[in-house]
């Protein structure tokens, strides 16, 4: 299967394809651009007619429970979750539920 000028081989697997749902360093992102980038994820993974999709977060990350706060390479990492550390759900969940919620081949 050819995706623009890429080839694809299927099975395809899609792991740790990811968007910060927050400010981060010198880039800008939010909730909202997030949740997008992961409907943009499942679009792909369709078109790729990929097997499986893993999310390798499903919360933010508590830096300061790892005594990490600040540290400027885990800052990037702490907003990929699909919910807050406190679990509240962000727009990205709702996307990735309605990617789940599809029929399975």
């Amino acid at each position: 299967m050819t995706i623009g000028r890429a080839l694809i081989l299927t099975p395809v697997l899609l792991i740790a394809m990811a968007c910060s749902g927050g400010n981060v360093g010198g880039g800008s992102s939010s909730p909202d651009k997030q949740a997008r980038w992961i409907r943009r994820q499942f679009e792909l993974a369709t078109q790729a007619q990929a097997r499986h999709v893993f999310q390798l977060l499903f919360t933010d990350l508590d830096l300061a429970a790892f005594g990490q706060v600040g540290n400027p390479q885990l800052v990037p990492f702490a907003t990929l979750g699909l919910v807050t550390t406190e679990l509240a759900p962000k727009p990205a969940l709702a996307e990735w539920d309605v990617a789940f919620a599809r029929p399975r081949r």
